[in-house]
């Protein structure tokens, strides 16, 4: 099980470096594993969302509960420009009801919905990603 398991069947050349993209679909081996993505099928589409709930930024994605084990650390990078993220928020295992990250277990076969909400003030505009460590 884990990041191994996984990229042995999905990332067979590249599996042993998470920040590479073995099937060449724009999402790197480490997002695919917590996202639940393959090989066989282009996975751009799994990637978390960015919507505005009135005043507040959404950041949602689903995670595959087979990516939950103590050698994967999903966070969620927040900043208000592109080049530097100083707001750094985990991405638990188990159920979790904000403020700020929400985790729904269970929410389709295999997978939870993870979400982070966070007041737009006093910034213009903010922006989200989803930053995966894979240890050894």
């Amino acid at each position: 099980q884990g990041y191994d398991s996984w990229a042995a069947a999905n990332a067979p050349t590249t599996g042993s470096d998470p920040s590479a993209d073995e099937d060449r679909d724009g999402v790197l081996n480490g997002i695919e594993f917590v996202v639940g993505g393959t090989i066989s099928t282009n996975d751009f589409g799994r990637l978390p969302t960015i919507s505005q709930d009135g005043t507040n930024m959404i950041f949602r994605f689903e995670r595959a509960q087979q990516s939950i084990d103590p050698l994967t650390v999903a966070t969620i990078e927040v900043g208000t420009d592109l080049a530097t993220w100083p707001e750094v928020y985990p991405v638990p295992g188990e159920a979790t009801v904000g403020p700020p990250v929400t985790v729904q277990k269970d929410t389709s076969p295999g997978f939870d919905t993870v979400s982070l909400s966070l007041p737009m003030a006093p910034d213009f505009r903010k922006f989200a990603r989803l930053r995966v460590e894979v240890g050894e």
